[in-house]
């Protein structure tokens, strides 16, 4: 599962020609066999913008080498998730399974693009799900549409690996009575050996919930996603307890999750972040509307305002249509938001732009229905050329 440190390293690279190439991928079946074929006409594509780019024919074909060598393992396309990412530059090949399905998409030019991976970094996009009993633990990464079992988590067997070899013994009992006695009389007593069976029981049962705390905590310590606790009231009553998932846990399904399939644990853990995701969207679209009716500094609308804002570091909260495209880049040095295109910048797109310096700086973004973005930039000022409104965005500025 890509984590927000991935994100990061990916926003940070700066490749002298670096290549981000997505499509769709399939679980399992038929569809599978399309897969490499699809990929095999992305790396064509990418191919040629390689080389009007100005690269050479045989570097173009050297860079994407590790891609093309991707093609005909077999193994590799029978364990997908919904996409793959690939990210390709002097260095090498980065790949990403993701549960998102993406339209097929190349990119060419001085950096990766990362936008399509928004929805799994977004403040309403993904979420994890620990589907834990005494006898086994899962983690799943889920989006509002998707959910798939992370199977490089390496959990404890079950309480009783946890907490070792039970050595609860048997009472032995003291001498029998008619066995002979010397010196002064001793009255025949139980020894015990290691705890009764309900307290071993829940030691082991304590020890187990932490271990499986401790992986979950290490393996989502780089994102900053909600987890839904998926078990019984006592074992999920002791995994909440533990510190180390501290402000993490979003909420908990206290049922057996043998008795679900990744369906129905989806369905069930949905329902518990779906308030929190649509609440925080609600709420910022509402604050967006009041600052804009209000005529307020602090929420802009015109793509020029958004960009520059988000560069300095300015934007708290920002709201994006989920489909928009904006081309044009923005020039650190003249401060110029420049809506055009141009070879050195042939996939340059503002709307992803902002939304990575955002989350760069810690601001939120909320991907948004452009129906009710529109509605809510009704009636705001056209400020220029370059800021001219548009139903692209809306941001809530920190100061």
């Amino acid at each position: 599962m890509l984590t927000r440190s991935d994100l990061s390293q990916l926003i940070e690279a700066t490749p002298d020609r670096g290549v981000s190439i997505y499509l769709p991928t399939h679980r399992g079946g038929r569809e599978t066999r399309q897969d490499p074929i699809r990929l095999r006409d992305l790396i064509d594509e990418a191919r040629e913008k390689l080389v009007a780019a100005g690269m050479s024919a045989t570097d173009a074909e050297g860079l994407l080498r590790p891609a093309a060598e991707l093609r005909d393992d077999y193994d590799f396309w029978q364990h997908q998730s919904d996409g793959l990412a690939l990210f390709l530059d002097a260095d090498g090949l980065r790949m990403y399974k993701v549960p998102l399905t993406f339209d097929p998409r190349t990119h060419v030019g001085p950096e990766f693009s990362v936008k399509p991976l928004l929805p799994l970094f977004a403040a309403d996009g993904g979420f994890h799900i620990l589907a834990v009993t005494a006898h086994t633990a899962r983690l799943f990464d889920a989006t509002r549409h998707t959910v798939d079992e992370n199977h490089d988590v390496e959990f404890p067997a079950d309480v009783a690996e946890t907490a070792g070899k039970n050595d609860y013994q048997g009472p032995i009992q003291g001498s029998p009575a008619s066995r002979p006695q010397t010196g002064r009389p001793i009255a025949a007593r139980t020894q015990v050996y290691g705890e009764a069976p309900p307290e071993w029981r829940k030691a082991g049962l304590e020890q187990y919930a932490g271990a499986v705390a401790a992986t979950v905590a290490q393996h989502i310590a780089d994102d900053r996603l909600p987890l839904v606790l998926i078990g019984d009231a006592e074992l999920a009553g002791h995994i909440r307890k533990n510190p180390k998932l501290s402000g993490r846990i979003a909420g908990t399904v206290e049922t057996n999750p043998e008795a679900l399939d990744d369906g129905d644990l989806h369905a069930r853990a949905y329902e518990v972040v779906r308030p929190t995701f649509e609440g925080g969207r609600d709420e910022a679209l509402h604050r967006a509307a009041e600052l804009i009716g209000q005529g307020s500094p602090r929420a802009v609308t015109a793509i020029g305002d958004v960009v520059r804002s988000a560069y300095r570091g300015r934007v708290d909260t920002l709201l994006l249509a989920a489909d928009a495209t904006v081309p044009g880049w923005y020039d650190v040095s003249s401060d110029a938001v420049l809506m055009m295109s141009d070879p050195a910048h042939p996939d340059a797109d503002l709307t992803e732009a902002a939304a990575v310096r955002t989350l760069t700086d810690d601001g939120s973004v909320y991907l948004v229905e452009s129906e009710r973005l529109a509605g809510l930039l009704e009636g705001t000022e056209i400020t220029g050329p370059v800021g001219e409104k548009a139903p692209e965005f809306a941001a809530i500025l920190r100061y």
